[in-house]
């Protein structure tokens, strides 16, 4: 197993950060059958492939991920996509 720990800055208030976070819920809820709720400004997602969190903190965003083996395999790439997604998310002001 392997893990991701990405911090992405913003200078969002808690909830437009959690409101920007929204359509990343539903993409993976939908796309990939992964399990997300919300536990206050924590998003917790379960997947049989992954296991992680997205932290909403003032000013930052941080992301941990443990990936099972066939994902460990494409950890850099899921790693970039996740951060470039969430980059773009967090850009448009």
């Amino acid at each position: 197993m392997s893990t991701i720990s990405l911090t992405i800055p913003h200078a969002l208030s808690a909830e437009e950060a959690v409101a920007r976070l929204l359509p990343i819920q539903a993409k993976l809820s939908s796309r990939f059958s992964a399990q997300c709720q919300w536990n206050a400004h924590q998003l917790q997602i379960q997947h049989p492939s992954l296991k992680g969190t997205i932290d909403v903190l003032p000013g930052q965003l941080k992301i941990h991920a443990t990936l099972s083996f066939p994902l460990s395999l494409m950890q850099s790439k899921i790693e970039q996509e996740l951060e470039k997604m969430v980059s773009d998310i967090f850009a448009k002001a």
